[in-house]
């Protein structure tokens, strides 16, 4: 999953750490497709993070991820934007 690939890129060893504590601690391309061709807000929908996907929609001034999530990214395993994804 996405996390997974985000704490192993950004050499987080910490076994707990929340996407929000990585979020704001670490700059983080949030639109970047992992190994699976998915971005994180395709993997937080297929995962139902529903709390999660406001996070990354409407980043927080404070946090050092700034670059919020683009509902428009075409996944490359399903060539599906985020909001198809949602649907189906």
């Amino acid at each position: 999953n996405n996390i997974k690939d985000l704490k192993k890129k950004l050499g987080i060893n910490k076994k707990r750490i929340s996407l929000e504590d990585i979020l704001k601690e670490y700059e983080v391309d949030v639109n970047e497709s992992s190994d699976s061709g998915q971005c994180l807000l395709h993997s937080l929908i297929s995962d139902a993070e529903e709390h999660l996907l406001e996070l990354v929609l409407n980043l927080p001034s404070d946090f050092k991820t700034q670059t919020k999530a683009d509902p428009n990214i075409i996944d490359k395993k399903y060539n599906w934007t985020p909001l198809v994804m949602a649907i189906n």
